[in-house]
């Protein structure tokens, strides 16, 4: 069986779950059972209302939390927040997010991670902060120089911090949950050389890595991968990106594109 994998998380106890089905229709809940190496079915939720841009999924204190960001035409865009209790098998509803207007005449693609207790949802220039203890949802100011009126191309959390990577490739920056700071980060090795980079953010064993994979072409076909590099930031204070120099195998290129 296949599916259309529309959000995923990793929980707490290192459990998988992933939100899988047709964008627009009900959408499973399924968890990885890593003994037997399969999926198994936890749940499923209502089919989604028209205008929906983007699915999210996060754990708070043990429990998961869908959010579903819908951006309807010529209407006023909204966050739509449940909370899975597994015990009864439910969805329950939660407080209702209402981003500002959009910027442009563009859909912007939005990103959600949980961080210390909270849930942080990252839209172009707002970023909002949700309390599970009262249900509420708060605005957050951001620095000007931390807006960023396309996208985030990448969310990811390490204890209190959060890392993003801003949509034009070169901007990588840290929100401190713990003492509300912000931080530029340098940028990683070699960014400007080739024709079109595309990388994520991840984080491993408590650092922060990037891949970063080229293209030499001025339209990259994903599956004409030229080169790839994983780098880890060994010091965040002195911006010490490290290439890890990972080997990959002569035909890993044909093996992922399923040739």
């Amino acid at each position: 069986v296949h599916f259309n994998i529309q959000a995923m998380t990793v929980t707490s106890n290192n459990d998988i779950y992933i939100l899988a089905g047709k964008s627009g229709a009900q959408l499973a809940l399924l968890k990885y059972n890593h003994l037997e190496n399969k999926w198994e079915h936890q749940s499923s939720l209502p089919k989604a209302d028209a205008g929906l841009a983007e699915n999210c999924l996060v754990e708070v204190g043990g429990h998961l939390y869908h959010l579903a960001f819908y951006s309807p035409p010529d209407a006023v865009e909204f966050v739509s927040m449940r909370k899975y209790d597994k015990r009864r098998d439910q969805w329950l509803e939660c407080s209702q997010l209402l981003p500002k207007k959009r910027v442009g005449n563009f859909t912007d693609s939005c990103k959600a991670v949980a961080c210390g207790g909270q849930i942080y949802f990252m839209k172009d220039t707002e970023w909002h902060c949700y309390f599970p203890s009262n249900d509420q949802w708060y605005d957050m100011r951001l620095p000007e120089e931390y807006m960023y009126p396309h996208n985030i191309r990448t969310a990811v959390v390490s204890e209190t911090d959060i890392f993003c990577e801003g949509e034009n490739l070169h901007d990588i920056f840290m929100y401190d949950t713990k003492s509300d700071t912000w931080c530029d980060l340098p940028s990683t090795p070699e960014k400007a050389t080739f024709n079109y980079l595309h990388s994520r953010l991840f984080v491993w064993e408590g650092q922060l890595h990037v891949i970063n994979c080229w293209y030499y072409s001025s339209e990259p076909l994903h599956d004409k991968i030229d080169r790839m590099q994983i780098c880890v930031l060994d010091d965040s204070s002195e911006g010490i990106w490290t290439d890890l120099k990972v080997t990959l195998p002569d035909d890993w290129m044909e093996n992922l594109s399923g040739e």
